[in-house]
């Protein structure tokens, strides 16, 4: 959908910007499913009018209390080209103040109407290969890969990379040093040459391979105690409540500061 005018561009943002972030975060945590256009654009649009209200209503009593904070909307309607080229700034400023309530709440919705369990095991959109070596790793880890080849040989390196294409029987997959080789029926892998730093493994080849994440040593820089970890900490346990405050909060400070 590209709006065209300075009214397409309000509905937009009004009613289907909300609704495209709502469904965005709704994707992450729900199993993919067929379903006509009809439904997934009416579901978009209907999120996007129900949040649209809650934003626009707050936003109605941030302009109550101060009139030239945010635009006129009859005034845009009645003269959309006029009005925007008279206000440019304040119109910009409304539509990021709405944009950033609608975002806000699609956030909260989507947690609210997102089951506990589905919470916890996000839909990975991407292929299990890069699921398993690329998200599912933490930051501070790396993955080890022991790759099995249909021939029975076992290839053991550190994952730094592999291509994308849909038939995994295409792809490469690309492991790093310290790189190790064990032979069909052997229990010892025996280290390859050091001077050996990359090998590409043909998805053809491949008949599994398994994963281990290991955690990569703290520097002496770095430290779990102090004010910054324990910030982070905070955070990372409380950020589900900071859904449902960031609309409050950004309502509170927009009326402390026109008022």
């Amino acid at each position: 959908m590209i709006p065209a005018g300075a009214f397409g561009i309000v509905v937009f943002f009004l009613f289907v910007a909300p609704g495209i972030c709502y469904e965005l975060l709704r994707d992450r945590t729900r199993l993919p499913r067929e379903e006509s256009t009809f439904v997934h654009i009416s579901r978009v649009l209907l999120f996007g009018t129900f949040i649209t209200v809650i934003s626009v209503f707050l936003m109605a009593l941030v302009r109550w209390i101060s009139p030239t904070s945010l635009l006129n909307l009859p005034d845009l309607l009645l003269a959309p080209t006029t009005y925007v080229a008279d206000h440019a700034v304040l119109v910009g400023w409304t539509l990021f103040v709405q944009l950033a309530l609608s975002a806000s709440f699609a956030v909260v919705f989507s947690d609210v109407v997102t089951s506990r369990a589905a919470k916890g095991r996000p839909i990975h959109q991407a292929d299990a290969w890069h699921a398993i070596c690329e998200e599912a790793a933490e930051p501070y880890e790396y993955v080890k890969l022991s790759v099995h080849l249909k021939s029975g040989r076992d290839i053991l390196g550190v994952y730094v990379g592999a291509s994308t294409d849909l038939d995994p029987t295409k792809r490469e997959l690309i492991l790093g040093a310290p790189l190790e080789d064990r032979m069909a029926g052997s229990d010892r892998a025996v280290s390859m040459n050091e001077a050996w730093q990359r090998i590409v493994v043909p998805g053809s080849e491949i008949e599994y391979f398994a994963a281990s994440y290991v955690g990569v040593a703290k520097s002496p820089g770095s430290t779990t105690s102090g004010v910054p970890h324990r910030a982070r900490t905070w955070v990372s346990s409380h950020w589900r409540s900071w859904k449902v405050a960031a609309p409050t909060a950004l309502v509170l400070l927009l009326v402390c500061v026109l008022l």
